[in-house]
């Protein structure tokens, strides 16, 4: 393969720092070189056409404690994303991080939530989040653009798009 193909920063980080890399590792990895983020959408539609299961890829990539150093899941109101850590900016050679939202660690909460148990109620995202009135859930879950709802009221039932 001619030099021209290699990135020196991801060759770098994954001979030196994170070892023994899986096809979702690299292809994760170079989905970041230089950009900074990627949105879990994205990175599972790409990943689908390699693996057979690529949520469970990513999340073993995200498990992983030498990935954790570079690595780390951010959320905003159009989803979660997987960002460089301030390490990662520089082996990477990010020149812009992702602007990480105040409430980052309720979307990655949720998010999450909702992969693995592919629904929740308002109550259980209530309680998942730590809001303390339901009026508060629900305009949070309104300005979301991830989730849909179906169901009214009480029976109201909260899922990824």
């Amino acid at each position: 393969m001619p030099a021209e193909y290699f990135k020196a920063e991801v060759f770098l980080l994954t001979q030196k720092y994170i070892k023994k890399c899986s096809i979702s590792d690299l292809y994760i990895i170079n989905n970041l070189h230089k950009i900074g983020f990627a949105s879990i959408n994205s990175l599972d539609k790409q990943l689908a056409k390699v693996v057979h299961s690529p949520w469970n890829e990513i999340e073993k990539s995200m498990q992983r404690e030498d990935f954790k150093e570079y690595f780390t899941y951010h959320g905003n109101y159009d989803g979660l994303y997987i960002c460089t850590s301030a390490k990662g900016i520089v082996a990477l050679g990010v020149s812009k991080a992702f602007k990480t939202a105040s409430n980052s660690e309720k979307h990655v909460k949720l998010y999450l939530y909702l992969k693995k148990h592919r629904y929740a109620t308002n109550e259980e995202i209530m309680t998942l989040l730590g809001f303390k009135f339901a009026g508060s859930t629900s305009n949070f879950l309104k300005k979301l653009n991830y989730v849909k709802n179906s169901g009214k009221s009480r029976n109201s039932k909260w899922s990824l798009k």
